[in-house]
């Protein structure tokens, strides 16, 4: 398949990733932040009726993973996608295996 078919369209890209980079051109150029920005970034996102029925829907079948699941089977890494790399093990927080 195509990688069209999985990417984010760019305008959907530039829309979520706009506000951020402003945020940070103004904390570059002004060193401080625009409380305008803030307040736009800050808004909670509220979907309607019919999306969250849907996404629980694709969730329930598996398809909310599709993407990332298709990144880590081409990199041999679905297998390991449980681990936990990051975790530190030391004389006090040991796991009993």
């Amino acid at each position: 398949m195509n990688n069209w078919l999985f990417q984010r369209p760019t305008t959907a890209q530039e829309k979520m990733i706009n506000p951020m980079v402003d945020i940070i051109v103004n904390l570059v150029n002004g060193g401080a932040f625009n409380p305008v920005n803030i307040q736009q970034l800050a808004k909670p996102i509220h979907f309607s009726k019919w999306t969250l029925i849907f996404f629980n829907i694709f969730y329930k079948i598996g398809l909310t993973n599709f993407f990332g699941d298709r990144q880590l089977k081409e990199n041999n890494a679905y297998e390991k996608r449980f681990d936990c790399p990051y975790l530190v093990l030391t004389k006090d927080n040991q796991i009993q295996i």
